[in-house]
Formats: C-alpha cells, sequence, structure tokens
C-alpha cells in the first residue's frame, strides 16, 4: 500500500524525468560546434602554414641563385642586398627592401610583408645570413677549401615568413583574435662534384680587347672528345657572348650559355645548344696560389731525354724554382765560342723542364726554331709534372713556329713523346685512347698526377687522385696570378704540332677577400683573354679543362685544328644553389 510520501516522490520525479537529456543534448551540441570551429581554424591555419612554406621556399631559393651568380662574378638585380639581414617590409637607405629579389618572390607567392601589428592580421618577411651551416656534409677531397664558405663570404641564406591569421573559435580559448603562422627555408651554396668543361668565366660584358667572351681570329676547328654532358660552358649573361662565325666546332655534349643568346644568334651550327643556362662558378677558386720557392738553379746545357740532338741546335735544361725575369726560350744571340773562326752560335733551341713549380715574375716566351718538352728520363717519377704560376703582370707568351725544329738526328715535330710518359703511374685513363698511339710530337709539357701527402705539388694535380675511378688525371698546368692583370694576353699559338697535358687556368679575379683569393672576384675584372691556336695542318691536342675568362681561337695561321679531351667523370668542387633546410 503507498504511503502519501511514496505518493510524493513519484510525482516529483515525473516532472523531473528528460532534464538531463536536454543538458546533455546541450552539452553535445557546444562540443560538436567547437569541434567543426576548431577544424575550421585548424585548417585555415594549416593552409596559411603550407602557403608561407612554399613562399619562403621561393624565395630562399631565388635568393641563393642571385648569390652563386655574385659569387661566380655576376652583378645580379639589386646586389646590396646580399649578406645584410633585413625585413621585406622596410627599406635599406631610400630603397624598398620589397623590391629585393627574396621579397619579390615571396610577393609573387602571397606574403607582400606589410608587417606586423599588434591585434591586426599581417605578414612579415625576413632576411638573415647565417655564417656556417652545421649539416653540411665534409667534401670527399677531406679538405676545408672546398666548403662553400671558403669561396663565397655570404655562402648561405635564411627566409622567415610570419603570417599573422584571424581566428574565430580559438581566440574564444585564448582570449585573442589573432594566431602567428611561421615558416621558414634556409637556402645556400654546397660544393657538388662536377666534370669542368672548357669553361669561359667572365659573366659580364665582354672587355677589351675581346668583343665576345668566345670567339675566333681565324677560321678554327675545336673538336671535344670524351666530353661531359656539358662540353662548352659560357657564363656570360651579355647578349653578344658568343660569336662561331669563324669557328668549326664538334663537341660530345652541350655547348651551354647563360645568355639567352641562340645558336643562330651566334652563327653556329650542328651544335646541342642550350641558351639561359645556369652559371658556373671557379672549379679553381679554392686551390691556391703557390708561394715564391727560393731562386731556380742556372740553367743547364744539357738535353736529358732527348736523343741525337747535334748539329745547329743547343739545349737548355730547367730545373723548378723562382725565375725573377720570367723563362725566354731563344737561341743564344752573339758568336759562337772561340776566334772569329769558330762555330757560329746555335740556330735552334730545346727546352727540357724538369718535374716541379716555377714561379715566373716575367713571361714564359718560345718562338721560331724551339721545342718544349718534358724530362722523361728513367730517374724521373711519371706521376711528376710541371707546374707554370704567371705573377703579377707575367704570362704566357708562345708563338711563331715554335715546337717544329730540328737538329740532327732529333726532330720536334716527329719525334714523339710516349703515351707510357704521359699517363701518370698506374693509371688507365682512357682519355689518352684519343692520343695518337705513337705518342705526341712538337711542344709537349705535362701538368703533375696526384701527388702523395705532403708534396709541394699535391694542391696541383687531380684532387680525386687514386680514388678517380678512371685513373689518375693530371692537373694543373698554367695557372695565372689571380690578382693582377698581365700585361700582355695570354697566348698559345705555335704553328708546330703540341700536345699540353694538363689543366690551362687563366683569370684575374681581382678578388674583395685578400690577396690571391679566387672567391668574391670584382665584377670588372674578367679580363684576361687566352689566345689558343694551332698551324694549319698540325696536330694540337689538349687532355685536361681550359678555364679562363675569355677564350678566342686562332690568331693568323689559317686553319687551327685543336682537339681536347676532357674528363667525363666529376674532378673538381662546383658551387650549386641548393634548398638545405
Amino acid at each position: 500500500m503507498l504511503t502519501a510520501n511514496t505518493s510524493r516522490k513519484n510525482k516529483l520525479r515525473a516532472r523531473e524525468s528528460g532534464q538531463a537529456a536536454v543538458f546533455l543534448v546541450l552539452a553535445m551540441g557546444l562540443f560538436l560546434i567547437g569541434s567543426m570551429g576548431f577544424v575550421v581554424d585548424g585548417a585555415n591555419l594549416w593552409f596559411h602554414r603550407q602557403s608561407a612554406q612554399t613562399a619562403a621556399d621561393a624565395a630562399c631559393t631565388a635568393g641563393a641563385m642571385n648569390m652563386l651568380s655574385a659569387a661566380a662574378g655576376a652583378t645580379p638585380p639589386n646586389p646590396n642586398w646580399i649578406g645584410t639581414s633585413f625585413h621585406c617590409s622596410g627599406s635599406t637607405g631610400k630603397v624598398p627592401n620589397s623590391g629585393f629579389t627574396p621579397c619579390q618572390y615571396a610577393a609573387f607567392n602571397g606574403y607582400t610583408s606589410s608587417g606586423l601589428q599588434a591585434n591586426q592580421t599581417g605578414t612579415d618577411v625576413s632576411v638573415t645570413f647565417p655564417g656556417s651551416f652545421s649539416s653540411m656534409p665534409s667534401c670527399s677531397s677531406g679538405t676545408a677549401l672546398c666548403k662553400a664558405e671558403a669561396i663565397a663570404d655570404t655562402p648561405y641564406i635564411q627566409v622567415n615568413i610570419i603570417d599573422r591569421v584571424q581566428t574565430t573559435f580559438i581566440g574564444m580559448l585564448n582570449g585573442g583574435h589573432t594566431v602567428d603562422v611561421g615558416a621558414h627555408s634556409m637556402c645556400g651554396l654546397s660544393n657538388v662534384l662536377s666534370a669542368v668543361p672548357v669553361l669561359v668565366l667572365n659573366p659580364n660584358a665582354p672587355s677589351s680587347p675581346a668583343t665576345n667572351t668566345m670567339n675566333a681570329a681565324d677560321p678554327s676547328n675545336l673538336t671535344i672528345l670524351n666530353g661531359p654532358s656539358k662540353s662548352i660552358q659560357v657564363n656570360s649573361t651579355d647578349a653578344h657572348a658568343v660569336d662561331l662565325t669563324s669557328v668549326t666546332i664538334g663537341l660530345s655534349g652541350d655547348f651551354s650559355v647563360a645568355a639567352r643568346e641562340s645558336m643562330s644568334a651566334a652563327n653556329g651550327t650542328n651544335l646541342d645548344w642550350v641558351s639561359a643556362a645556369g652559371v658556373i662558378s671557379d672549379p679553381f677558386a679554392s686551390v691556391p696560389a703557390p708561394a715564391q720557392p727560393p731562386p731556380a738553379p742556372k740553367i743547364g746545357s744539357d738535353c736529358p731525354g732527348i736523343p741525337g740532338l747535334g748539329g745547329d741546335a743547343s739545349c737548355q735544361h730547367y730545373s723548378p724554382g723562382y725565375y725573377a725575369g720570367g723563362i725566354t726560350v731563344a737561341p743564344p744571340s752573339g758568336p759562337g765560342e772561340g776566334d772569329s773562326d769558330g762555330p757560329p752560335s746555335p740556330t735552334k733551341v730545346v727546352a727540357v723542364f724538369d718535374p716541379g713549380i716555377y714561379y715566373l715574375d716575367g713571361n714564359f716566351t718560345a718562338g721560331p726554331n724551339t721545342c718544349l718538352r718534358p724530362n722523361t728520363t728513367p730517374g724521373i717519377a711519371r706521376s711528376s709534372g710541371t707546374v707554370f704560376y704567371f705573377h703579377g703582370t707575367s704570362t704566357l707568351l708562345i708563338s711563331g713556329t715554335s715546337g717544329g725544329m730540328s737538329s740532327g738526328t732529333f726532330n720536334c715535330a716527329t719525334t714523339p713523346v710516349s703515351i707510357s710518359s704521359i699517363q701518370c703511374t698506374g693509371s688507365t685513363n682512357p682519355l689518352l685512347s684519343s692520343l695518337p698511339s705513337g705518342g705526341l710530337t712538337g711542344n709537349v709539357l705535362l701538368g703533375p698526377c696526384e701527388a702523395p701527402g705532403g708534396d709541394p705539388l699535391q694542391p696541383y694535380g687531380d684532387p680525386l687522385g687514386s680514388a678517380d675511378p678512371s685513373g689518375e688525371q693530371r692537373g694543373m698546368l698554367f695557372f695565372q696570378d689571380r690578382d693582377s692583370q698581365p700585361a700582355n694576353q695570354p697566348k698559345w699559338h705555335a704553328s708546330g704540332s703540341f700536345g699540353l697535358i694538363g689543366n690551362m687556368y687563366f683569370h684575374y679575379c681581382k678578388s674583395s677577400s685578400g690577396a690571391g683569393s679566387g672567391a668574391n672576384c670584382d665584377p670588372s675584372a674578367f679580363s684576361d683573354v687566352f689566345n689558343l691556336g694551332s698551324g694549319s695542318g698540325s696536330a694540337a691536342y689538349v687532355v685536361g679543362d681550359i678555364v679562363v675568362d675569355q677564350l678566342r681561337l686562332g690568331e693568323g695561321a689559317g686553319t687551327s685544328p685543336i682537339k681536347v679531351s676532357l674528363n667525363p667523370n666529376a674532378q673538381y668542387y662546383v658551387l650549386k644553389a641548393s634548398l638545405l633546410q
């Protein structure tokens, strides 16, 4: 039997029935609405984060490309921004920073850097320049000289973007109405191993006396054998960088020009032509200039390795060292020894060069009736070679009929230097297969192979040494002082045959980084014009790389056929613009 109290309780429960469900539905509704709000705000923030990262990457890589051009000596648009941190919303002096390359590319992607103010939406784009990048892998050659920091004063760039975004539901929790979305990108110059082609370094308009950075004075033939995919690279951004009117070129790879110049505008034919190619930095920028050695010993009169020399010829036997007046290979002048009825002075001369560094404060000159040869006697290591360093205003001046002399049973034009003497010790260099099997005739000079640690020739040989899978390559043969403009333009234009086994490097840098440096060159420099040619019908071979400011083929000796055999494998470090982080 129900009591009065029980009845009253039941009625009270009946009136309260369903109230909890209302609160539960309300709570769930608010939760779902809030979740949707957070999803909307979160998706909006994620979208802005991705957009900001894309803009940062674009601005960073564009800036790195400008830095690469500057490191190669070119003058990019508005170059004054490189190396000094800034905000794109500010100005440098009276120049708005918005015109700087990173800022322009950020703006192309929607970030014009309006600046940030409290409680208001906006964007900020800032650029800084770290001095190093800890995650950069070390170079395989094991030397710090191949790092980008050793070649470029400003090797790295970091772009930071802050996007202040309006929010709705998130503001209910943090009390604010905006959230800062950040993105950053780290870029810079990294060293990559690259096959070095015939490289014409001048990145700007040609300098006198050349009207083009690459051209020919006379009808010339240039054949590239065993070349890499990019066999000839011309860095010039001038619209008339190349003139191939008088040149017939045979390539095993591309002919690449930084200028927007067509093959027809350059008067070229039958080439794999790449216009508007990226510039390539100086591959020898980190190779130090040699220190001045002690004075060279007196020039000898013997001819080691030269058979049967006699008659009207004499010998000049050179040893490495410092030559205050340069080297002049020429027959002696004046009467011969003895009385007036004695034998006449020799009218021809053979010069033999022992391995080592020749530091010249005067020109290296050879003209008619001369023959230049390496010392290839059995006691001389095959891996040794010569480096001719031209200090100050001195340079290379080889001309006339040099390489064609004969005397007694020796004929420079027909007596060869054997392939076994040319190749490095233990080398199976495939490039040598391009040469005549009997060897090279005429003037023959050999650069050094990679030497053992501690040898003074080590920086000038093959930087990969025995690690080079193709076998050891010979390194630097001719090295022009990068700090001085030579009094005469460098020239190898002998009408006789020749074989130059090694790299030829004629580059005027005038660096702002200090004496002897190949980094941060003055854009107004790059004015060394290397004249390279041979006589009609002569056998002319270069096995190595040609890296010069400007290249001029031929010079008044008729058609000049030259065969250049390049290393198809990676040899030297060159700079590349990279997205690092």
